[in-house]
């Protein structure tokens, strides 16, 4: 099933997320942030697209969460390896 998306930044952001065991999950997300920072600036003198900038926020919000979570995942393995 194929999706469709509503914004062009949508599928790299969708592919960050879907991608969680990646060794390239940091570049993923930069490239995601990349796009979705350009696209914030274009709607800075933009009057519409509100849902848009919502769909944004959400969007950033969910890659810092992928972030944390990989951090401390990363930092609590590595805690458990050295008190074995």
């Amino acid at each position: 099933m194929k999706l469709s998306h509503r914004y062009s930044w949508e599928p790299v952001f969708l592919d960050a997320l879907s991608q969680l065991q990646s060794p390239h999950l940091t570049a993923k997300i930069a490239a995601a942030r990349a796009l979705i920072d350009a696209r914030v600036q274009e709607l800075l003198t933009s009057a519409h697209h509100d849902k848009e900038r919502i769909a944004l926020i959400d969007a950033l919000f969910a890659l810092h969460c992928v972030e944390q979570y990989r951090k401390n995942r990363f930092s609590s393995e590595g805690s458990l390896q050295r008190a074995s």
